[in-house]
């Protein structure tokens, strides 16, 4: 005969029945979705956590791109200040080249005028701009070509190229660049004028075949104790090209 179970050992099969019931329950029931997690502004306006991300990582974007984009404006101003600089540097060489292939133009054209009539026109006396002008046309009598205005060879960076042979202290034939015969202004600074007297001569500005002066009536301004007053900005400097 079989014996019935009893309570006691029914207990435990109750117990399992009703946790697995219970259990399934749980895993049956359905919950509301998770909404995203969202932050109020004073305003009231929501937005979301994941658009914050966003709109910062965008933020961050922005701000990286524009320090990349001032570093390379910055390179780049740097460059064309460099490069004007340094342009406006070779011009100016250029045209100081440009004065000393004229002043050679001149001698050129005074040696084949000395070969040819075994002198120099007028005799080497140039006194004053008309005696100057008569020099000039002299030479270009005998095929020397110079361009002249107004009787005269026009100076590339300034001024005009005189023939004299009445320089105070400098005697013998000078072409003398200036702005005038008699007031001598000058035409170059003296940063200018020891830049062309290093190119064609020794640097010296009281000695050798390029000389500087004052303007008429002044003193120190291009030439201080024989040397070129580079602190002067000024165009002071008288410059002087021997010519015999």
């Amino acid at each position: 005969m079989h014996k019935s179970p009893s309570k006691r050992s029914a207990q435990p099969c109750i117990c399992v029945i009703f946790k697995r019931l219970f259990l399934k329950d749980i895993l049956t029931l359905s919950f509301p979705p998770v909404r995203s997690l969202t932050v109020e502004k004073d305003s009231g306006t929501r937005f979301s956590a994941k658009r914050l991300r966003f709109c910062k990582k965008q933020k961050e974007e922005k701000a990286g791109f524009g320090l990349l984009e001032t570093a390379i404006s910055l390179a780049v101003v740097g460059i064309m200040t460099v490069a004007v600089v340094k342009g406006g540097h070779l011009l100016e060489m250029a045209r100081l080249n440009a004065v000393l292939a004229q002043v050679d133009q001149i001698r050129l054209a005074v040696q084949m005028f000395q070969d040819r009539n075994g002198n120099l026109p007028k005799d080497g006396v140039v006194e004053d701009l008309e005696a100057s002008k008569a020099f000039y046309a002299s030479l270009n009598e005998t095929g020397a070509s110079l361009p002249l205005n107004e009787g005269l060879v026009q100076g590339k960076m300034g001024g005009s190229l005189f023939i004299s042979s009445k320089v105070l202290d400098h005697p013998g034939l000078w072409i003398v660049l200036a702005r005038s015969f008699d007031g001598l202004e000058g035409v170059l600074t003296p940063a200018q004028a020891e830049a062309l007297n290093k190119k064609g001569d020794n640097g010296d500005p009281s000695s050798g075949e390029i000389q500087a002066i004052e303007d008429k009536g002044q003193t120190g301004k291009c030439v201080n104790e024989n040397k070129f007053n580079l602190e002067n900005k000024d165009k002071a400097c008288v410059v002087l090209f021997k010519l015999s």
